[in-house]
């Protein structure tokens, strides 16, 4: 019975093997680059927190968190989760008068920032999915434009 003794071994860019006392080396085949699709979501959640750090910070603070009694929580809002058009429609128009949030009233007023539909949409979806909240679909430009002011 006789055996053979097998290596491989890789250099640089080439791949040699040796069977026996016999060697060849072979170029690697190339595969074709495949770039992963960007996430949708994941793009919209990035814009939105360039947009939340510019323009809602100042009030809600970078942990959420809101100044009671007149700046209301995003963190573990159940404001937001309950009522997702009236806090789009917040974000869109503006927000006065009086919301329960969490158990407590707040009673402040937000002004419309003058974002279009999209950046609507993308800090809303910052807001959604941070700071313990979660949110499995995605806000759309479209779904903010159907939202008409009251």
């Amino acid at each position: 019975m006789m055996t053979k003794l097998i290596s491989i071994a890789t250099t640089g860019l080439f791949l040699t093997i040796t069977w026996g006392g016999l060697s060849s080396v072979k170029e690697p085949t190339k595969l074709p680059i495949i770039s992963p699709q960007p996430d949708p979501k994941a793009e919209s959640i990035k814009r939105g927190k360039l947009i939340y750090d510019e323009l809602c910070m100042t009030c809600h603070l970078p942990s959420g968190e809101g100044v009671a009694p007149t700046f209301p929580p995003l963190a573990g809002s159940d404001y937001l989760m309950k009522n997702l058009t009236e806090s789009i429609r917040g974000i869109k128009y503006g927000q006065k008068g009086k919301i329960t949030v969490n158990g407590k009233t707040y009673d402040g007023n937000m002004p419309s920032m003058g974002l279009n539909d999209k950046e609507v949409a993308d800090v809303t979806n910052y807001i959604l999915n941070t700071w313990g909240n979660t949110y499995k679909g995605i806000i759309t430009a479209q779904q903010v434009a159907n939202i008409k002011k009251q």
